[in-house]
Formats: structure tokens, sequence, C-alpha cells
């Protein structure tokens, strides 16, 4: 029983205590543990009032003793008891269910302390208002509304409140009772009959607790100690496995890691993952996607499987955690029907999925003849495990496929006739095909990694790697002259170069195919030297037919009928046409030999414009054409040749002309800045789209039933655009099939320098001085 002591005089023991000024006590705990005791005294005697609320407060007084003498023993027993049921539960959830009081007695106290709300109250005003001494006991009451139930260790509990319905909550949930004196009662009666009635109360709760404890005891069977000492040690024996897991699971990483083929990696996983998972028969499934199948590619302890692929073991499982995408645990002998089916024989078993990029690839299974071999923990570290054996797949189907890319390049590489040089961006040789080491004299395993410059001594081939690495265009096409190894011969190639990309669009490499033209060449010479002589020899006899023509014409062989008159013109006009397509052919031979020298001169674009307009104009009149001529004569002067320049204006408006039934030619100017565009348009035929880009090309006519009744040789055009080019200018052609045609070409105003310029028509993309 707890007591209260009292010292304001010499006078010792309850008999003083209770005749002494007014009391309010109430103990002080953490959770069960009695600490000490809170006291409230009054000054004067009579804390309670009198009169006519003596019985309630008799009631009241009695309920308070008897928590008091209830106190003491409950506690003890309470608190061994929930001890007991903490050391043999982990954790306070297991240790909440057994105080099975807890949600019961919140509602029970929190009830309680409304009800005594009420009766304090009509105390408080009874005994004369918020001013007596009993507000003391009304505060008291106030805190106690919400009471800190001991939910939570080392919180201290200090249950302040009065009334005798909180008092009996409070005994029964947890044994934190409080009580008040007071000397205006004849207390000694209260403790006698708190003696009488509360011994038989008192027993038969105990008595009742007792044999709930005994119960829980036999259920938890050893003693605490001893069942510390055993679950110390299986702690100790998890621990343990747990780290000797994790060693073979890092063990494991490390193995798979260090292979880079497919099938030994497989291998590698398989026999690893035995080991994780305490020796266990393992499996490996792939997804095959362009089978739509799953496939068992390993199996532990003899590397890929033998035997039907369709029948391997965990094959069944593999499926199902494939399809689902998530992991496997199956106990033969206590599981479905459906699970021993998966198990194909197997007592124990468990699956794990190999997920990469968010798709399922395969399954890690692993299996046993025992019942119950396989725990959470090991499903857990054999799914860690699945996921660093999915990083090694990945990598390993990576390296895979750059090795198959790579022997496809090889072997393209090797069976091509063109040469392959490829460099980094540092000029160091990456590729080299058998036909380049050809070339350069070189041996193929030992240029990997040396500059360009030591294996090729051609300053065109180094400018046009180095050129394709400053960017800005998407390959570049030039014509060398290379000495090939073991020969004296200069032999011609068409060198293509075009840039390695990375991410970013950055220029990584160069990638350059070297094509022998050599017989090309030649016979392109052999060709324009034929086209030469024949020009030449047919050129003589033409004019010796045109001179007769005109003689016969003029009457000097006699009279001519106008039969006669008709067919002379008609011959007349025709040599003058072949006349035109020799000169074409005699000019085409000498841009191919590279026999053009421009002479470069300050020249007045508006009399040039003139001068061919008003040679034309007759033409134009015969087939009902205008020709308009918006080039102002005070246009400022440019840099060109004139006569090669009267020549390309002359072309383009012979074939607006020749190409255009009716309507207009027009020829503008227009001054660019640093350069002049040239205009010449019509109102003609117009230009099939599809035959745009070749309308420049040698010999090429455009391909229509509408212009095969305009003869030519199909030279005009190629020459005007050497010619431009030449200059360093550019020409090109705007056209709407049936609304006509516009040709346009810009020229620099002025020329690099003074020099004559030959044209080399070899070399189409280039200009060089003349010697």
């Amino acid at each position: 029983m707890e007591t209260v002591r009292h010292e304001p005089s010499a006078a010792v023991g309850l008999r003083s205590v209770l005749a002494a000024e007014g009391w309010l006590g109430t103990p002080l705990r953490i959770v069960f543990a009695l600490l000490g005791m809170a006291l409230v005294r009054s000054a004067h005697q009579g804390l309670l009032p009198g009169g006519a609320a003596q019985g309630i407060l008799l009631y009241l007084g009695f309920a308070l003793l008897f928590a008091a003498l209830l106190a003491g023993r409950h506690i003890v027993i309470e608190g061994a008891g929930h001890g007991a049921v903490q050391g043999r539960r982990a954790g306070w959830a297991a240790y909440l269910r057994s105080f099975w009081e807890s949600g019961l007695g919140h509602g029970l106290v929190v009830g309680a302390s409304l009800v005594d709300l009420a009766f304090v109250s009509m105390l408080v005003v009874y005994s004369g208002g918020p001013l007596s001494d009993a507000y003391l006991l009304y505060l008291l009451l106030l805190i106690g509304l919400v009471p800190l139930y001991p939910a939570t260790r080392g919180v201290a509990l200090v249950a302040a409140a009065c009334g005798p319905a909180y008092a009996l909550a409070l005994l029964w949930v947890a044994g934190g009772p409080f009580f008040v004196f007071d000397p205006a009662f004849v207390a000694r009666y209260l403790v006698l009959l708190a003696a009488a009635l509360g011994s038989l109360g008192t027993g038969w709760l105990l008595d009742q607790r007792e044999r709930k404890l005994r119960r829980l005891e036999a259920c938890l069977g050893p003693p605490q100690g001893e069942i510390s000492s055993q679950a110390l040690q299986k702690a100790v024996s998890d621990l343990g496995r747990r780290v000797q897991q994790l060693r073979t699971l890092q063990e494991g990483i490390k193995a798979i890691n260090a292979a880079m083929a497919l099938e030994e990696l497989l291998a590698r996983i398989v026999d690893n993952a035995s080991q994780v998972v305490h020796d266990a028969r393992c499996s490996l499934a792939l997804y095959d996607e362009d089978e739509g199948s799953v496939v068992v590619r390993a199996v532990s302890g003899q590397g890929a499987p033998a035997g039907d692929p369709g029948h391997m073991p965990g094959l069944r499982a593999a499926r199902w955690v494939v399809q689902h995408g998530r992991p496997l645990r199956i106990d033969g002998v206590r599981g479905s029907a459906a699970d021993r089916a998966r198990a194909e024989g197997a007592a124990s078993l468990i699956s794990v999925p190999l997920i990469a990029d968010g798709r399922t690839i395969g399954a890690l299974t692993a299996s046993s003849s025992e019942g119950g071999a396989f725990s959470e923990e090991d499903l857990e570290i054999l799914d860690a495990f699945a996921d660093q054996a999915v990083i090694a797949v990945k990598t390993a189907r990576f390296y895979q496929s750059v090795q198959e890319r790579r022997s496809e390049l090889e072997a393209m590489l090797r069976g091509i006739g063109d040469a392959v040089v490829a460099t980094d961006a540092r000029l160091r040789l990456t590729a080299l095909n058998p036909v380049a080491a050809q070339i350069f004299g070189m041996r193929r395993d030992v240029v990997a990694g040396q500059h360009l410059s030591e294996i090729v001594n051609n300053r065109d081939l180094e400018a046009l790697f180095a050129e394709t690495l400053a960017g800005g265009q998407p390959s570049i096409v030039r014509e060398i002259a290379l000495p090939p190894g073991g020969e004296r011969a200069t032999r011609f190639y068409q060198a293509l170069a075009s840039p390695v990309l990375g991410e970013g669009n950055e220029v990584r490499g160069v990638v350059v195919v070297l094509r022998d033209i050599t017989r090309q060449k030649e016979l392109e010479r052999a060709k324009s030297e034929f086209l030469s002589v024949v020009s030449h020899e047919l050129k003589t006899p033409l004019h010796s037919i045109r001179g007769f023509v005109d003689i016969i014409l003029m009457g000097k062989t006699g009279p001519v009928t106008e039969m006669q008159r008709d067919f002379l013109g008609t011959v007349r006009q025709q040599a003058m046409i072949l006349q035109g397509m020799i000169n074409d052919l005699l000019e085409y031979s000498r841009l191919e030999a590279g026999q053009i020298r421009l002479r470069v001169e300050p020249v007045l674009l508006g009399q040039v414009v003139r001068g061919v307009i008003e040679r034309l104009r007759p033409l134009a009149e015969e087939g009902n054409l205008e020709l308009i001529n918006r080039v102002p004569l005070d246009f400022p002067p440019i840099e060109a040749d004139p006569v090669r320049l009267e020549q390309v204006i002359s072309n383009l408006c012979f074939n607006a002309i020749k190409f255009t039934p009716s309507g207009s030619v027009t020829v503008e100017v227009a001054d660019l800045g640093g350069e002049v565009q040239v205009s010449v348009a019509d109102t003609g035929i117009g230009i099939p789209a599809d035959q745009r880009e070749r309308i420049f090309d040698r010999f090429y006519q455009v391909d229509s039933s509408a212009t095969r009744s305009y003869r030519g040789a199909g030279l005009g055009l190629t020459i005007c655009k050497h010619i431009v080019e030449y200059h360093g200018g550019r020409i090109w052609v705007e056209s709407e099939e049936g609304k006509g045609s516009t040709f346009r070409f810009v020229l620099p105003k002025e020329q690099p320098d003074d020099e004559a310029l030959t044209v080399d028509f070899s070399a189409p993309a280039r200009r060089r001085r003349a010697q």
C-alpha cells in the first residue's frame, strides 16, 4: 500500500497525518515503476466542502483509499507480468498486443474524466467559486482530461486528477491511483471500511491476474534468461550465415564481371548463384525475341544445357517469372498443384526475374530436393545477385554485338575494291583495308595508331582530311594523284571524304574512300583527243560547204530558182547548226585538256548583255519572242574574262530562246555586295523536277518528247558551269514544268589576283594559276 508522510511537527504516523491540514496526493510513475509522490497541501483544514456534499465525498474518499490499498501489489504484479511478456516477445508491437487494456483503458479514463469534471465543477460552485481552495482541485482535473498514457518507454506519467470514476479507471487500466486526505472526515472509519471491503475484492482480482500470468508463462516455455541465450545464439548464427552469403555474392559478382563472352558469362552466373543459395541446382533462362520463347541457356555444374531445351530444369518456373515479371518461391511439399507442376519435381524452388531497361529478359532459378530449403532471405539475396547478373549480361551482349559488327565491317573492308582509310580527330589511323595498305605500301598490323602523315606523303590527301575535320560539309569529293607502292606510274583516285560524327554531332574522325579512276581518266583523255581530231577534220569540209552554198545563193554560178534557193537555205542552216556543235565539241576538248586561259580584266556587264541581246534578237523575232534587257549600262564593272562571260550569257539566252515557244526571255542583274547575280528567265516549257540535278552534266539533254526536236550536243550548260566555277562563282536553275525556267549565276566582283587562270576540267572544284 502506498503511504504519505507529512511532518508539520514532531508527530509521526497516519493519525497525525489525518489530523493535520488538507492534502492532495498523486504518485509519479514511469510506466509501472513508482518513483515518488506529488503532494498539494491546503493552508487550513477543510479542503473539501462539508454539509450536503458529505455523502458524495464519503464515496469519493472510499474509492480513493480503495485504490491506494490496491496500488502496491497491483504495480508489482502487473510490472512483473508485462516484463515477462516483453522478454518473450520482441518489440513494442507484441507488448502492446499483450496489454489488452490499452484501447479500452484510454476510452475509460477519458470518459471518467468527463464525468468527474461535472462533479468537481459542482463542488467548486458549491464551495464559493473559482477563488476557493477547491479551485486547485478543478485545475488538476482539467490537466488529467487528456492523460499521458504509458505508450512509450521512459515518459514520466503524472496522473493528476480527481473523482471516483477516474480513480477506478486508473486502478483498472494502469494502477495509477491518487488519494485525498481531509481531516474534516472521520478518516479512520474509512480506512477500516476499506480494509474490510477491499480485502475480498483485492484478493479476487489478484487471484484472477495471477492465474492469467501462470497460463501465459506455461505457453511461453523456458525462462527469460534461457530464451535470451537461445535468441543470441540464433542471431549470431544468422549473422554469420548472412556475412558468408554476402561474401559469396561479392565474389560471384567479381567473377561474372570478369567474363566478356556471353556463354562463358552465363555459365559463371549459374555456378556462382549455386554457391550463394547453399549449393542448390541453378539454371538461367533467357527470352528469345526471335523465337518468342524462353530458353534455358545455362545449368550449374555443366555450363550450356545438354538435352532437349524444352525440358530443362526450372523452365516452367522461369516461364512464369518472365511472363509475370516478379519473383517466385515454391515449397513443393505444401504447395498447390500449380506450384508443384512449376517446380517440376523439386521439393523447393525459387526463381527471380532478370530485368533490363524495364523489360524482363530472363529468369534465374534455384531448386532443391529438400522441402523448405529456401527462405525469404535466400530469395532476396538471389534477387540481388540477379540484378548484378543483368548488368553483366547487358555488357556481354553489347560486347558480342560490337564484335559481330566489327567482324562484318572487316569483311566488308576486305571485300571492297576501293581503298578505305579512317582516322580519329587527331588524324591517327583507326582502320586501313588491304587495298589502302597496298597503295601506301604499308602492313595493316603496324599502322594502327600511327599519324596519317607517317604513311601518307601527299599534301592534297592530308589537306582533304584536315578540311573534313574542320566540318561544314557532309562529304567532300576530290581527284587526287598518288604514286602506288612499288610502281613509278602515277595513278588517279577519286577521294570521297566523310566526317564521323559523335552523339552531339561533333566530328570524331574522318573516313576517306579512294576509288582508282586511272583507267577512266585514260579513256576520257583518249575520247577527248578523238573528239578534238574529228572536230578539226569536220570543220574544214564544213567551211567549204558553207562557202560554196553562199556562192550559189549569190548567183555567181548562174540563175537560182526559188525551189533551189529554198533547198540551199536549208543546207546552209543545217551547216550552221553542225558548225555550232563542232565548236562546242572543240570547246569541251580544250576544257578537258586544261587549255582554256581566263584573261581577267574589268568588264561592264551592261555592255556585254547588250551585245548578246542585239546578236540574238533576229533569232528571237523569228520565233515571235520578246527579248528583254534589264541590265543598266552604267552597272559597276566586275573582274572577269569578257569573252568567257559573254559565252555564258549567250549560251543561256540561246537555250532560253530555243526552248520557249512563245512569250519572252528576260536578262537581269542584281548587286549582292561583294558579288553580282545574273539571271536569264524564260516562259518556256520548263524542266521536270527529277532532271534538274543533271541538267549541267556533259552530253545530257532533257528527256521528253517536247525537247527531242531541239538539236544540240548537250554541252552548252556544262561549259557555262565550268566557266562560272573557275571565276569563283556558282550556277543553278529554278524551274516549274510548263511555266518556264530561270538560270542564275553569281560571280565575285574581284578576282584573287591579276594572273591568268587555266581552266582545269579534271578538277572542277578547284582553280589553279597558269604557269
